[in-house]
């Protein structure tokens, strides 16, 4: 009878170290996906700002303007050397570039 009280204490005592090991992985997974919410978040919000600052439809309209007719998302590159080196829009009271 002894032999199996043992047993117990000792299967009781491997579970309580698991236990623990369990919690702790947990708590550092849990740490990894709230900081992994915030970096996503953040990058959600910089490309959100990015994509206020560059204006891209603004370009866009801006290059078909200009007389690029089959303006395509990879002439973003050309369109901005084309506003930093030609003329800068310039808003209008409505918000509306203006030439």
């Amino acid at each position: 009878m002894g032999r199996y009280f043992t047993l117990a204490l000792l299967l009781i005592a491997l579970n309580l170290g698991y236990a623990l090991y369990a919690l702790k992985e947990w708590r550092g997974y849990t740490e990894k996906f709230v900081l992994y919410r915030k970096l996503l978040k953040e990058n959600m919000l910089l490309s959100k700002e990015l994509e206020r600052a560059l204006s891209y439809e603004e370009l866009l309209r801006y290059a078909r303007r200009k007389g690029f007719k089959d303006a395509t998302p990879e002439d973003v590159e050309r369109f901005k050397e084309l506003l930093k080196t030609g003329r800068v829009l310039e808003r209008g009271a409505s918000g509306s570039p203006r030439r």
